[in-house]
């Protein structure tokens, strides 16, 4: 037996049953980036919760925005790009360009936990008032599967990062480049072996110390505090 639940804040759901919805690709939906958005003061959120026997088979972010950090983020960009009247209440992540859908792996009826989730936004947003939910940067799969269950109206926003061409390698993603970019990356390269640097790949919780530090580096080049 399916039912929705409704938390007020992170600290009432299991960690790892949250981040076992939001998996290796929902960084923007994960567990400690959206405890990191909590202490923010634009957004407050709720979180749904389709249970299944009492086990999650997945999940909603419901967020009412009041002054997001980034104009896309904010009521007036979606009434300008969905040409929508009122407020709406924001689904899914509200930071980062990109959001999916959070349901469970092993969920039998994927269809039927998004549909009651979002039913049960959407029937949310009408008792506060709100002209509905806007579902922002939705990777295209994702877009598919919520206008299976429901009518939407789409609008082409940003795009993610896409090099075509590459056939696998730096190699031949140069060889389709200009020649300007066509010589700085070789001439990159060559610095790069001859420095005898070499290239391993960690996770995020081994090397989050150093990645915040150029992170910081990054927006102070940029004027961001």
């Amino acid at each position: 037996v399916r039912m929705i639940r409704t938390a007020g804040c992170l600290a009432d759901v299991n960690r790892e049953d949250w981040d076992s919805l939001a998996g290796d690709d929902g960084f923007y939906l994960s567990y400690d980036w959206l405890r990191y958005v909590e202490q923010e003061p634009y957004e407050q959120s709720r979180y749904l919760l389709c249970m299944d026997s009492g086990v999650p088979a997945g999940a909603l972010v419901l967020s009412r925005v009041d002054n997001a950090a980034t104009p896309r983020y904010r009521g007036e960009h979606f009434r300008e790009l969905l040409g929508i009247t009122g407020s709406a209440l924001i689904a899914g992540a509200t930071r980062g360009y990109r959001s999916s859908t959070l349901i469970a792996p092993s969920a039998a009826d994927r269809a039927g936990v998004l549909g009651e989730l979002l039913g049960a936004a959407l029937a949310l947003a009408r008792r506060e008032g709100h002209a509905g939910i806007v579902l922002p940067f939705l990777s295209t799969s994702a877009l598919a599967e919520v206008s299976g269950v429901t009518r939407v109206r789409a609008a082409f926003d940003l795009p993610e990062a896409e090099i075509t061409e590459c056939a696998g390698s730096m190699e031949a993603y140069a060889a389709h480049a200009s020649a300007r970019v066509r010589q700085r990356i070789r001439a990159d390269r060559a610095r790069f072996a001859a420095a005898g640097w070499t290239i391993r790949e960690r996770t995020l919780g081994d090397c989050w110390q150093e990645a915040a530090r150029l992170l910081h580096g990054l927006q102070s080049k940029y004027g961001h505090e």
